[in-house]
């Protein structure tokens, strides 16, 4: 689930310590809470009935009202809890989505739920140049993507990685950035053949120049044949 929850090690060594029978007790009676608050935030808040309404009537949720969901459920965790929620205030929520939405389970975590929050990501990143960070409970269901530059966050206005990927090149020429080494070729090839930008002034490679030839002689030839 997004930048909500994350799996914790240290959790597992505390219940490993709990006999089995009271750790199901008490995992039941978590998840049993947990989907208890997210159903009473969905049920009193703007939006929230049409969630639970489509989830009801489909069994899942399109990405729009996925996302409607995560921007409920944030505000009023902030609201709670301040900018910066604990780890057992995400985990509750987390756990509280999965409960309530089944279909929703992460199939590859054993919580039905895994993931890093933005801050801890962030603070694992080296300073490097900027790249898309897509968010979302698997890589198949991006919520958002933002672009992160020197360990800030840049939210996107697109939700499509062909749109946020766009505002990410162009992100390049706002601030004023060289291209990442190992990517340099490939925008390069972008911004000279797809974007149109100072063609014949970029310090192309052979291999790009070459590229760029073939597709546009290509392009040429079709447009010929019409």
């Amino acid at each position: 689930m997004s930048d909500l929850s994350f799996s914790s090690s240290a959790s597992t060594v505390i219940l490993d310590e709990i006999p089995r029978k009271r750790l199901r007790m008490e995992d039941t009676n978590d998840g049993v809470s947990a989907k208890q608050l997210i159903e009473a935030v969905l049920t009193g808040t703007s939006g929230g009935e049409e969630v639970l309404q489509e989830y009801q009537t489909t069994e899942t949720l399109t990405d729009a009202t996925r996302r409607k969901m995560i921007n409920i459920l944030v505000a009023r965790m902030i609201d709670n809890h301040g900018q910066l929620p604990t780890k057992a205030v995400r985990e509750e929520y987390a756990l509280g989505i999965v409960m309530l939405f089944p279909s929703l389970k992460d199939p590859y975590s054993n919580k039905g739920y895994s993931c890093c929050s933005l801050k801890e990501h962030l603070g694992n990143e080296p300073g490097r140049q900027p790249y898309l960070l897509a968010v979302g409970r698997q890589k198949s269901k991006v919520d958002r993507f933002y672009i992160t530059m020197d360990k800030h966050l840049i939210p996107c206005k697109a939700n499509r990685s062909l749109g946020a990927f766009d505002e990410l090149f162009k992100a390049h020429f706002v601030f004023n950035l060289s291209y990442d080494a190992a990517l340099g070729n490939f925008y390069t090839f972008l911004q000279t053949t797809v974007y149109n930008i100072d063609v014949g002034k970029m310090k192309e490679s052979p291999r790009v120049r070459d590229l760029r030839a073939r597709l546009l002689n290509h392009t040429v030839g079709l447009s010929n044949c019409e």
